[in-house]
């Protein structure tokens, strides 16, 4: 989706979650961004750290993985997110040719 803007709409709360991305010559960006409930400082500071979860369900993995995985492949993830606005994600990934 490069270069575009995708909008996607979660049926189990109503909620729009927008996701957009752009390609420069040495990086992927993508943002994702919701108008939820949001998260609290707490939360936010603590969401990757393995098996933290304020969910009854949740297992606390996967945000660790996921920032895993980004940093594996040397990107960064930035979340930004306040009770009642809804949060923000940046994922940067480096861009790499398919000869490097």
């Amino acid at each position: 989706m490069s270069k575009e803007k995708a909008m996607f709409f979660r049926w189990s709360k109503i909620c729009l979650l927008f996701v957009s991305s752009v390609s420069i010559a040495w990086l992927h960006a993508m943002l994702i961004h919701d108008h939820g409930a949001g998260m609290d400082k707490g939360t936010v500071e603590n969401m990757f750290i393995p098996f933290y979860s304020n969910k009854n369900d949740g297992t606390g993995l996967g945000m660790p993985i996921a920032k895993k995985i980004i940093e594996g492949h040397e990107g960064t993830i930035d979340i930004e997110s306040h009770p009642g606005t809804g949060t923000e994600v940046l994922i940067r990934l480096p861009y790499r040719s398919g000869n490097q």
